[in-house]
């Protein structure tokens, strides 16, 4: 059973070696690495020059489209039974590769399978009930059992279906695309860690301070969850469409967009009134135009998350 891992890569040559450690040191030797580098400019092959030497890890160079592009390209050169995405700041467990074998084996009529995460410091780094939840779309949409980062591993044949793929057009855009796949999917969530997230990493999507490219980036990907599951969440889940409406106003703000984010606003308040740390950001927003504000507020947030990982540190 190959299980082809796809990992995304752009100016990380400080860490990518970390990642390729985590496959190496796997007991497990069926599998292939697929680099895409999607257009660094940093010394990332030389970097990795020696690893190249193992045949099973593959490296290919891309023009500089973002992320989904990158994963989309993997896609399309991985040859395993099973895709598994692995960002190149993260790492694997140990025995990861024995954990997926384990369930891919027993449930190998599952098609789309989510284990859990810790980050740097130890911390589990998600929320569920029990040992394993099987979701279909509807209840992978109202997500009310489960929470955090979890690690995505896809069956081979259900990218027959073109229309499975990651967005060009947003650099990340996961969600979008595991909502995309549970609609003709059911979930298997496995409550086993299977890798480590890092949050101090240079260039990191989730990690980094704000600019106004990553801002619109937030916008286009939050426009993109209404324009495609609105409707669905409107029946199933008024939290999460609330949510989402609260985060376009206040990006809306932040992009100048005041008209538009106060009737973003006006729904978000609509479906999901009982969240004061959105609301207390929109309003902030229209002070925050050089995200001054919003940037500090990310520092202190990240100050404390790395302190309380650090203190409650799981056994």
């Amino acid at each position: 059973m190959l299980i082809s891992v796809i990992i995304p890569s752009f100016n990380r040559a400080h860490c990518l070696p970390r990642a390729l450690d985590s496959i190496l040191s796997q007991p497990v030797k069926s599998w292939e690495a697929i680099i895409i580098d999607d257009g660094s400019t940093d010394n990332t092959r030389k970097k990795i020059k020696n690893y190249l030497k193992n045949p099973r890890v593959k490296y290919f160079f891309k023009s500089h489209k973002g992320v989904g592009s990158a994963r989309n390209y993997g896609i399309k050169k991985a040859s395993g039974r099973y895709f598994v995405f692995l960002d190149s700041d993260d790492q694997f467990t140990p025995n990861a590769f024995k954990i997926f074998q384990k369930f891919f084996k027993k449930y190998s009529r599952i098609n789309f399978f989510l284990f859990g995460t810790r980050n740097q410091y130890g911390k589990k780094w998600f929320q569920m009930p029990g040992r394993i939840l099987k979701l279909n779309y509807q209840q992978f949409l109202i997500r009310s059992r489960i929470r955090g980062v979890f690690t995505q591993c896809f069956k081979r044949s259900i990218f027959k279906d073109k229309s499975l793929r990651f967005r060009h057009d947003l650099n990340g855009g996961e969600s979008i695309f595991m909502l995309k796949v549970c609609r003709k999917n059911n979930a298997l969530v496995i409550n086993k860690i299977v890798s480590r997230i890092y949050l101090d990493t240079r260039h990191s999507l989730t990690h980094d301070l704000l600019t106004k490219k990553q801002v619109r980036n937030i916008y286009q990907a939050n426009k993109a969850t209404i324009c495609e599951f609105g409707k669905d969440l409107k029946q199933f889940n008024h939290r999460s469409l609330g949510i989402t409406y609260l985060v376009l106003a206040r990006v809306s703000n932040l992009l100048g967009k005041y008209a538009k984010g106060f009737k973003y606003f006006r729904k978000g308040l609509k479906y999901y009134p009982k969240d004061p740390k959105r609301i207390i950001l929109y309003f902030i927003s229209f002070l925050d135009f050089k995200l001054i504000l919003s940037n500090a507020l990310i520092k202190f947030s990240k100050k404390l998350t790395i302190l309380g990982s650090k203190i409650f540190k799981d056994s």
